[in-house]
């Protein structure tokens, strides 16, 4: 139990003599440093909000491009497709009509 005790007192003490360094070190008073965190956190804020909308704005850039894609195929596949029945209905015609 003694052991504990003695354990506890050095982590206080380490603690107490920690933060007095700190505090003596410290290069700002408390409200620079405040002031240089929430200038930092604005700043990550705004960078954030910065990327969003550029991915957002690639985003829609990529969609826009694959949705022209997909209906150029659409449009090419539907003229095949009309070309071929066209086709398919001279050959029948022709077999059917009499020589």
């Amino acid at each position: 139990m003694r052991h504990i005790g003695s354990f506890l007192l050095g982590v206080l003490v380490g603690a107490l003599t920690g933060s007095i360094f700190a505090l003596l070190n410290a290069p700002y008073t408390g409200d620079e440093t405040r002031e240089k965190i929430i200038d930092a956190s604005d700043d990550l804020r705004k960078n954030a909000q910065k990327r969003w909308s550029e991915s957002q704005r690639s985003m829609e850039k990529s969609v826009d491009q694959w949705r022209d894609r997909i209906a150029d195929g659409i449009q090419a596949s539907s003229k095949q497709l009309e070309q071929t029945a066209k086709d398919l209905r001279k050959m029948a015609s022709d077999r059917i009509a009499p020589r």
